[in-house]
């Protein structure tokens, strides 16, 4: 659906949900998805209901791959328990 769009750092709710929106009211079924790099601003931003949320793993792009699923699983979390994720501390930035 949006690849890295928390990169931007623009919360733009609006824009995630109508991409939703627009390919759900497309036809499209299957699976959709954001990825993100492994902070807990990028997570936060990149994210949208009705879409899987992934995280990039790699030395080469962050945290090394377990400590980026570490933070993506914090940040899963923090979002079900209704949590600010941006604001969190989930150990990577």
């Amino acid at each position: 659906m949006e690849n890295e769009f928390g990169k931007a750092a623009s919360e733009d709710r609006e824009y995630m949900a109508a991409l939703v929106a627009a390919l759900r009211g497309g036809g499209v079924s299957e699976l959709l998805l954001t990825c993100d790099y492994a902070s807990a601003a990028e997570l936060a931003a990149g994210w949208t209901p009705g879409a899987l949320q992934a995280v990039n793993f790699g030395a080469h792009i962050g945290p090394a791959p377990q400590d980026a699923l570490d933070v993506w699983r914090r940040a899963q979390l923090q979002r079900q328990a209704g949590g600010d994720v941006a604001k969190s501390r989930l150990g990577a930035s």
